[in-house]
Formats: structure tokens, sequence, C-alpha cells
């Protein structure tokens, strides 16, 4: 697939993505093609056009649905819920606007983008087909190399624009692997007997962020101010998450999910603005870490 071929799937991609609901229709995607830099010849074929729709659909799962009924084009944004499809759209719609206007590049500022792409690619193979990977791994916690040279893969998890594997070690529990700390990773391609006990959407969803720790889930609820509820609205930290009661000055949110350290520091993140009001363990030891933290201050 050519440079070129690319750039012009990212050009019809977010050409109809932007069109929203309503969609777009090939006449108009033809009258912004005769303006677009990308096209050595301003016509358009309905054929090419048609061509690119499959190639786009094969390359990137994303499908440009047709509506008979006005004969418009356009990008389901329910798109069979695929959250990974829904940043690639995203993505492209960033790449193409950037690429058109590179005269404003210093005026954004990006997060560092993840650079394990190539470890993805390895792993999701794996983990379809069961296959056990070597890996050679430096976490931040340990100053030795570690080495796992029988990992068995379970799933992939993203969390704060990192990824992570889920996996176990024969029989030792499952736990997560930063695959920014990852130094190699090869699949042996020998398979491993899958444990059926593990519901692998289970853990990866009631097991807040990277933690995998072996405390029961359990239902909590915070009461924020109405500044950060606002917040929580707009960037639900988790998928169970549900507004259960709105005032003038708070709301309520519910979650279903442990209370790991990881989701520990996500609360202590609102600091003053959230109050914990259930379970009472968890109100406890986020008490208890504030104190601490007064006491290192002081």
């Amino acid at each position: 697939m050519s440079t070129l071929a690319i750039k012009r799937y990212i050009w019809l991609i977010d050409t109809v993505y932007q069109s929203g609901a309503e969609g777009i229709t090939y006449e108009e995607i033809c009258k912004q093609w005769e303006n677009c830099s990308l096209a050595t010849d301003k016509s358009y074929p309905l054929r090419t056009f048609h061509n690119h729709r499959q190639e786009i659909r094969d390359a990137f799962n994303i499908a440009i649905q047709c509506r008979k009924s006005t004969n418009s084009y356009f990008i389901s944004d329910n798109n069979d819920n695929n959250s990974l499809i829904k940043k690639l759209l995203a993505l492209v719609s960033m790449t193409h606007f950037a690429e058109n206007c590179q005269d404003i590049s210093n005026h954004i500022q990006a997060e560092q983008p993840f650079m394990g792409e190539q470890l993805i690619a390895t792993t999701l193979p794996a983990i379809a087909n069961y296959q056990i990977l070597r890996v050679e791994y430096q976490p931040y916690w340990s100053e030795k190399k570690l080495i796992y040279p029988n990992f068995e893969p379970y799933g992939l998890k993203e969390f704060k624009n990192s990824w992570y594997l889920l996996g176990k070690r024969s029989q030792l529990p499952l736990e997560m692997i930063d695959l920014k700390c990852v130094i190699s990773l090869t699949n042996s391609e020998e398979r491993f007997e899958v444990d059926t006990q593990i519901d692998v959407k289970k853990v990866l969803v009631e097991n807040f962020g990277s933690s995998i720790e072996d405390i029961p889930t359990e239902e909590m609820m915070i009461k924020v101010s109405a500044k950060d509820a606002g917040f929580l609205r707009s960037n639900p930290i988790h998928v169970s998450q549900k507004e259960i009661e709105k005032k003038k000055n708070y709301s309520i949110f519910y979650f279903y999910l442990k209370p790991n350290a990881d989701f520990k520091k996500e609360i202590l993140s609102f600091g003053s603005a959230v109050e914990i009001l259930m379970p009472e363990g968890f109100k406890r030891s986020i008490v208890q870490e504030v104190k601490k933290m007064v006491k290192r201050n002081q």
C-alpha cells in the first residue's frame, strides 16, 4: 500500500466522518475531491470510490455505509461499539488536519505517543491463538531485568495512554505487564491450555487501571462538586460509572469495580472535591492515605 494511497484513504475517511450522521452524497464528495491536493486527476470515478470504500474496510475495519433513502454515505458513531475504531477515526481526522495545516504545528502540544506498536502486533495473534510468549521485562519497581520464558497472554488493556498485557506465568495469578517496560517479546507459537475459569472481559473491566489485586468487586459511591461532576460526565473514569443523583452544588456517582491502588490514586487526584460515601473500608483507606500525605509534607 503506497503512501499516496494511505493519504487518499485518510482523506476519504475524514471527509465522510466529518459529515456526521446525515452523511454526504457521492456528488458532494466529488466536489471536495476537486479541491484536494491529493487529486492528481480532478475526477473521482464512482468505481474508484467504491474500491476505496472496500479497501478502507479491509485495511482499517471502517465501514463507509450507504443510506439508500438519501443516497448518502456515512460512518456510524457506534461502529459496533468498538472504541479502538473511534480512536482511529479521531486520529485520522487529526492526521488529515495536520497534513494540511503544518504551519500551526508549534501551536499544538500532544502527549508522547506510545512507541510499542510492534509489540501489539506480536501480542494480538498470540492472544487469539493461545500461544506462549517469551517476555524480557524491565519494570519500574525492579532494578533487575525479568525474563518470563512461558508467559500466557489473555488480553490487552489501554489505560492513560499506555497498553498493558494481561496474562500469567504457569500456575501463578494473573498480572499486568506494561508494554512500555518490555525489552523484547517473542511469540513461541507453542499453544498453552486456556484456563476456562478466567473471565477475561470481567477481569479487564472490574480491575481499575493496570492493577490486578485479589480483592472483592464492590459497589462504590462518591460525591463530587458540581464542577468536578461536569468533568466526570464528559470524561467517565470507568465503564460502570453512573450519575445517580444530581443537585445544584454536587452530584453522586456510582461505580462497580475493585477499589485497587489505581482507583485510589484516581480518587485522590480529585483532592478535597470528592467525598467517599461507600464502601466504608475504602473510605478509611483514603483517609489513612491523606493522613500519611499530611505527615510527610508537614
